[in-house]
């Protein structure tokens, strides 16, 4: 059967875990907030769920989790609205995994930034045996004095991507120190395309207090062919440390009369290192 949230969910006073068991599809109209929401095929194997061959999630309100993680495993999975978890650490991560297909509206984000200083934001796992469709944004910004999140998405046949931050936090204010490290981000497909749709894909460390160093900026990884569409593609793991690495070609859109769009490529990878694997 399916289930649908029509109304407000935790409003007035927030739910503690919510967990799915098995459904069809799940419907989420307004706004959600909870300390977790896991749903899953079989609860007995949270760490290898399988992937259901039916079902649909969608997400048309913004969903606020607290103090856990979101664990979506199903055929397909479409958000229209914004998720954020605030836990940080493994307690926050996202993990989306599909059958599918996955997709995020543009203009609505994930976002695994901890709520508490010193706290290390949650990462994001979003994986489909078909395709991935990102058109809006994936932030992982660290908290005060804490890391970003690593990023992980894999489509099995095409990837599109516009915005990814996993910004490392910056250090508190008065102390000195230095600046926390952003997360890595990792991209592949198995057998297609990366598509970086307008986009800008960054994993720069945090500002550092007075004598404080900027926090290192972390690895870039893009693991099959690239096009770019749309406009430049923006890749920056800013002053410091962190490697960008595309391990396969990487070209323009077609301009529709079969010649280059002329789409450009910005880089900045500090004292990091740029590595082009094969033909540009």
């Amino acid at each position: 059967g399916n289930i649908t949230f029509s109304g407000l969910v935790g409003d007035d006073q927030e739910l503690g875990a919510v967990r799915v068991h098995a459904v069809n599809n799940v419907t989420i109209s307004d706004a959600f907030k909870a300390q977790s929401y896991n749903q899953s095929v079989d609860p007995a194997n949270q760490n290898d769920p399988p992937l259901p061959t039916a079902g649909m999630f969608t997400l048309s309100g913004d969903m606020t989790l607290t103090t856990g993680m979101l664990q979506v495993v199903t055929q397909d999975i479409d958000l229209d609205a914004s998720v954020r978890t605030l836990a940080g650490g493994d307690d926050g991560d996202v993990m989306l995994l599909a059958a599918d297909t996955i997709d995020l509206k543009a203009g609505e984000s994930i976002t695994t930034t901890a709520g508490t200083t010193d706290t290390d934001s949650a990462g994001i796992l979003v994986a489909s045996q078909n395709t991935v469709n990102l058109q809006g944004s994936l932030m992982t910004t660290g908290a005060t004095g804490a890391a970003g999140g690593a990023v992980m998405v894999n489509a099995a046949s095409a990837l599109t991507v516009t915005t990814i931050t996993t910004t490392g936090g910056a250090a508190a204010a008065g102390s000195n120190s230095d600046g926390a490290a952003a997360g890595s981000i990792d991209l592949w497909v198995d057998s297609g395309v990366i598509t970086l749709q307008n986009s800008t894909i960054s994993a720069i460390g945090g500002a550092g207090d007075n004598t404080g160093a900027q926090g290192a900026g972390a690895s870039i990884v893009l693991d099959n062919d690239v096009v770019i569409a749309g406009g430049t593609a923006v890749v920056t793991t800013g002053d410091t440390a962190g490697d960008i690495t595309f391990n396969y070609s990487i070209n323009s859109e077609d301009n529709g009369n079969s010649a280059s769009a002329l789409r450009g490529l910005a880089l900045t990878a500090g004292s990091g290192n740029i590595d082009f694997n094969d033909a540009v």
